[in-house]
């Protein structure tokens, strides 16, 4: 299966699937019609045990003439196919992935006790509705999230609760009604062969039937009080003060896991972002972290914002209040949202968040950003801003648009040429496939390594040449300074079009923008580990 359907041009120009590039570990078919988890040979595993005891009940029933039983196979058969149809639901709709976005310098810049007040996922970067978990076998944050089963392959949450619910409801029925039937014809005059036949089939059944009733009587248990499986585990008893209980009509929200096939990343220059009841969920979020933040640094003090193309957007919105400024920063895109979505610009999107800096800053103004000291969440943050931006220029390559441009727009947000730290406003950086030019101190050289603009002709362009699909990287050590930050590690690039992964050796050298309170790269050193052979 390829891992990018072909492009194709619309109103809103060129398009790619938002499915290519996600960044958890969810799997796609069917030219990303349909997403499973993780763990989808877990879902054959379930599939496999519901129609073999299928067939062992139907072959009890129909194998030795006695095919007039009609209503008990009628009904069995009905049962199955209500299993079979929900556990499909169940384990590939999205259980309510929140999407991810490049975190916002206002969350960033937030005191860790806050942030961590305010449900932050310090792997997805983003902040979470008050009963949003982190899955580590998805690599994902879920809303509502209850726990990731290992007979779906895939996690329970918000969405797709209701159909798990119903699919643990249906099995135990099945069960008790094959058990039943099982134990008549066991009872009835049938040979000694057939007759343990049935025998087996029962005490199976009965035994499967007790481990699922006890999971659906534990659900509903958890339903009545109002917890997820995560929190009954954890002995949480104070997560539903800012959100809407996870009971049954919460859990039934309409998600269609095939619009995510349809929902695509507009490759000029915007953003898809949720509205409606989302974006309401997200202002409600908002209103609540900046009483948080306010109520731990005081109110807030203006700062100036630089002059520069961006400083007329920033006076456009000087009245909009900042939990709105907020909402628009941490918006979701709406690659995982069926429906309510909505095109905003990136001018828009950029306007908001200077806006949310300049009302919502820290005492000392930006003095007091730049001095803030380094932690390692905002390294780990710098580096996955990194990975995002290589795969978001191959992206726009792979799909016909101004790789260049966008190139020229990830550089200026993760590299600090404008930080003027080195002489000359100098980015120290050795590329790893580079020869003939090895080091590239200024802008262009850095951009024609990435995008290949044609400045060097041995630069086929990092980022197009074989674009990827997923990177990860381990940190192997960091150190912290004053006024900067450095790290070592490991890249690993999965190749888009035929998989294979490529390690690479990472050096980082970070220093904290006096604006923005960002942190930018001001020495990057990357390399292929050394092989004696």
């Amino acid at each position: 299966m390829s891992l990018a359907r072909e492009p194709r041009d619309d109103d809103s120009g060129a398009m790619v699937g938002l499915f290519t590039y996600f960044p958890g570990s969810n799997r796609f078919l069917c030219g990303g019609r349909v997403m499973v988890g993780v763990n989808s040979e877990q879902l054959l595993v379930t599939v496999l045990l519901l129609v073999v005891t299928w067939a062992w009940y139907l072959w009890l029933r129909l194998g030795s003439g006695r095919g007039a039983a009609r209503f008990p196979v009628a009904v069995g058969a009905s049962l199955v196919a209500a299993d079979l149809a929900t556990l499909w639901r169940a384990a590939t709709i999205d259980p309510g992935i929140l999407p991810r976005l490049p975190c916002s310098p206002l969350i960033e810049s937030m005191p860790g006790h806050v942030r961590d007040e305010a449900n932050f996922c310090a792997s997805c970067r983003l902040l979470r509705p008050r009963r949003a978990r982190h899955c580590r076998y998805c690599d994902n944050c879920v809303e509502v999230f209850d726990h990731h089963c290992p007979w779906l392959g895939t996690c329970v949450g918000r969405r797709n609760y209701v159909w798990f619910l119903s699919f643990v409801t249906l099995v135990t029925a099945s069960c008790a009604c094959v058990a039943f039937d099982a134990i008549v014809m066991m009872l009835g005059r049938l040979p000694w062969p057939e007759t343990a036949a049935a025998a087996a089939c029962a005490l199976w059944c009965i035994i499967a039937g007790v481990f699922v009733a006890t999971l659906l009587v534990f659900h509903v248990y958890l339903l009545l009080i109002d917890r997820t499986t995560n929190e009954f585990l954890r002995d949480v008893t104070d997560e539903t003060r800012y959100q809407r209980r996870a009971a049954w009509a919460d859990a039934t929200t309409p998600c269609a896991p095939s619009k995510m096939r349809h929902l695509s990343v507009p490759l000029d220059g915007h953003f898809v972002f949720a509205t409606g009841p989302a974006l309401d969920d997200q202002l409600a979020r908002a209103h609540w972290l900046l009483a948080e933040q306010l109520f731990v640094l005081g109110p807030p003090e203006p700062v100036e914002v630089p002059a520069g193309p961006l400083a007329p957007l920033a006076t456009t919105t000087t009245t909009t209040t900042m939990a709105q400024e907020l909402a628009l920063v941490v918006a979701a895109p709406a690659w995982a949202l069926d429906r309510g979505s909505s095109v905003l610009s990136r001018s828009r999107l950029v306007r908001g968040e200077i806006a949310a800096r300049t009302l919502g800053v820290p005492r000392g103004g930006a003095t007091a950003v730049a001095e803030r000291p380094i932690t390692r969440e905002e390294i780990n943050g710098a580096l996955q801003t990194w990975v995002d931006g290589v795969i978001a220029i191959g992206a726009v390559y792979m799909a016909g648009g101004d790789h260049i441009a966008k190139a020229r727009e990830i550089i200026d947000d993760v590299y600090g040429f404008d930080l003027d730290m080195n002489e000359g406003s100098k980015v120290l950086f050795k590329p790893t496939k580079a020869s003939e030019y090895p080091f590239r101190h200024d802008f262009e050289g850095t951009l024609c390594y990435f995008a290949s603009t044609g400045l060097y002709n041995e630069d086929k362009g990092f980022a197009i040449a074989a674009p990827f699909s997923k990177i990860r990287y381990e940190i192997s050590g960091t150190y912290i300074d004053s006024d900067s930050a450095t790290a070592l590690g490991h890249y690993w690039f999965t190749d888009a079009k035929t998989g294979a992964e490529v390690k690479v050796e990472f050096t980082f050298q970070y220093a904290r923008s006096p604006v923005t309170g960002k942190l930018k790269v001001i020495l990057h050193h990357s390399s292929i580990p050394y092989c004696p052979h």
